[in-house]
């Protein structure tokens, strides 16, 4: 073996990424050691490669997918921003629609009632035909104030059952 080689132990040191975060991105191809002895499976990385490990255990830190974070790697700086900024406004969307949840649970625990049980009937999802997904986004959206979730093309209009639901 090599001695400029850095052990799994000492590479997830300084990279910050788990052993076996180490050894999952290995099995899926993301970050491949530069060297597994095919005796005992035993792990080995250059030095050069903490700097992608970094950058892996960074962006896993902000719960960017794997697949765009292999297309990180792949691209190059060019698609770091653009890969960033989908991840922002993927997060905001869900930080939105967390507030709406704990505003909900704050008003369930302010009045002291439960979860209430569900009567009658419940709209699941209203479908609009839109000439113009654009123009129909920017009306929803202003009149509204919703936040159009892309990946599957809708809106929310706040939590079922509560003050906030259509308003």
């Amino acid at each position: 073996m090599s001695d400029d080689l850095i052990s799994i132990g000492a590479f997830s040191l300084r990279s910050g990424l788990t052993i076996p975060a180490l050894r999952h991105y290995d099995e899926i191809g993301l970050l491949t050691p530069a060297l597994v002895d095919p005796q005992t499976g035993y792990r080995r990385y250059h030095a050069d490669q903490v700097r992608t490990a970094r950058l892996i255990c960074g962006l896993r830190t902000v719960d960017l997918p794997v697949e765009e974070i292999r297309q990180v790697l792949d691209l190059g700086d060019p698609a770091i921003q653009r890969v960033l900024e989908e991840h922002r406004h993927r997060l905001a969307i869900r930080l939105r629609s967390l507030n709406r949840m704990t505003a909900t649970l704050d008003e369930y625990l302010a009045t002291g009632r439960l979860v209430p049980e569900r009567t009658g009937c419940r709209p699941v999802q209203v479908t609009i035909h839109a000439d113009d997904v654009t123009k129909a986004v920017a009306f929803y959206s202003d009149v509204f104030d919703a936040e159009f979730d892309a990946p599957i093309s809708s809106f929310q209009f706040g939590a079922w059952n509560t003050d906030s639901f259509f308003c």
